[in-house]
This record gives C-alpha cells, sequence and structure tokens, in this order.
C-alpha cells in the first residue's frame, strides 16, 4: 500500500484521472468480454472489442497527456536552478513523472488484449454465430495480435524492473 501512495503522491494531479478511468476501462473490457462470449453474436464481439480499444487508447492518451503536462512543469522549474542542483532536480522530476506512462500502461493492458481478442473472435464469426474457418487473413490478424501484445508487455515489463533508459526516448520531447 506504501507503493501505491507513493506513485500516486510522486505522479501528480494526472493519476488520479489515469487510475479512474483505466479502472473503469479494465472493469468494462472483463464485462464485455463476458457478454459477448455468451451472445456469441458478431456485433456483440465487435461492439465490445471496439469499445475496450477505445478505452484503453483514451487511457494511454491521457497517462501521455499527464506525462507531457508533467514534463513543462519541470522544465519550468529547470529554469531558475544550475548546476548540480539542476540535474538533481531534472532527474528526480523525470522519475516521477514516469508514473503517468507507467500507471497507464499498466491499466491498459487488459483492455488491449480482451479488445484485440474480441475483435478477432467477432471476425471470425460468420453472422449467424458459428465460427468459419480461418484463412491465412485472420492468421495474419492474430499473429501481428499477438506481436503488439507481447511488445506491450515487454514494454511494460522493462518499466517495471525500473531501467531508466527505458524513458530516455520520452525526453526528447
Amino acid at each position: 500500500m506504501q507503493f501505491f501512495s507513493r506513485m500516486m503522491l510522486e505522479g501528480g494531479r494526472w493519476m488520479y484521472p489515469i487510475l479512474i478511468l483505466g479502472g473503469l476501462a479494465t472493469l468494462g473490457s472483463l464485462a464485455g468480454l463476458v457478454v459477448a462470449l455468451i451472445k456469441k453474436s458478431r456485433a456483440a464481439h465487435l461492439g465490445f472489442g471496439l469499445g475496450s480499444l477505445a478505452a484503453a487508447l483514451v487511457t494511454l492518451g491521457l497517462g501521455w497527456l499527464g506525462y507531457t503536462g508533467n514534463q513543462s512543469l519541470i522544465k519550468a522549474a529547470l529554469a531558475n536552478t544550475t548546476g548540480q542542483t539542476r540535474l538533481a532536480l531534472m532527474l528526480k522530476g523525470n522519475a516521477e513523472n514516469a508514473w503517468n506512462v507507467s500507471l497507464s500502461l499498466w491499466l491498459s493492458v487488459l483492455p488491449l488484449i480482451g479488445g484485440v481478442f474480441l475483435l478477432v473472435r467477432g471476425f471470425m464469426l460468420k453472422p449467424s454465430g458459428e465460427i468459419q474457418p480461418q484463412g491465412r487473413a485472420s492468421l495474419a490478424v492474430a499473429t501481428l495480435c499477438g506481436a503488439a501484445g507481447l511488445g506491450l508487455i515487454l514494454a511494460g515489463l522493462l518499466d517495471y524492473l525500473g531501467y531508466d533508459d527505458f524513458f530516455i526516448c520520452f525526453l526528447v520531447f
């Protein structure tokens, strides 16, 4: 619990909207997954899949917005410092600012996986609800979606392990 409260405190004002929206996206994705699998209708699969993906992308976008918003605050604070203080403030500010992206990444994993699963399954269903034989296009889409999911999991794992190099690409902006 102490880790969570420290993360929320260091992340700044954007952490609560990310937490609320990401939590709702995760719960909505799980509920949509259950409803779509029970109904076995193509429209339910595609609708809930697109909804889950949209909620996950909004959660990721809110994390990025929080990151860039806090980055401007860090740059404003750096304008008034020099030397070692400037370096220490920059490192601490960027370490605290990384929590926005981190939380949005972790809260968007389940909606992304659920949404992709529902979309792929929805495209494989016939309008009558039966699963049609898989062709090359379905296999390619499933492979690309699996690779994207694996990449997201690896990015989250790198972030979780605390490699500072993970956020160096964000320092350019």
